[in-house]
């Protein structure tokens, strides 16, 4: 089972690097998402991201909060 979590956290990592990287048009800086976890029941997924500049560590975390919705909703239409 754990191998099918990680499969999971390795998709949930792509996409939403892919959808942070292409699609999100608010003001995020450079991130990485740096690991996904997710839970055993696959409710949850824990998404840690890192900043390339800390100066701008603040301004990036407002705008990922800004654009969580919008990273959801385009999550789901790519999972299956």
């Amino acid at each position: 089972m754990a191998y099918k979590l990680d499969r999971v956290a390795n998709l949930i990592q792509r996409n939403v690097s892919e959808i942070l990287q292409f699609e999100v048009k608010e003001d995020i800086g450079l991130v990485t998402i740096t690991r996904v976890r997710v839970v055993n029941d696959y409710s949850y997924a824990y998404i840690y991201v890192s900043f390339l500049n800390e100066n701008d560590k603040e301004k990036g975390l407002a705008g990922l909060e800004k654009a969580k919705g919008f990273i959801r909703s385009k999550l789901a239409t790519r999972l299956d």
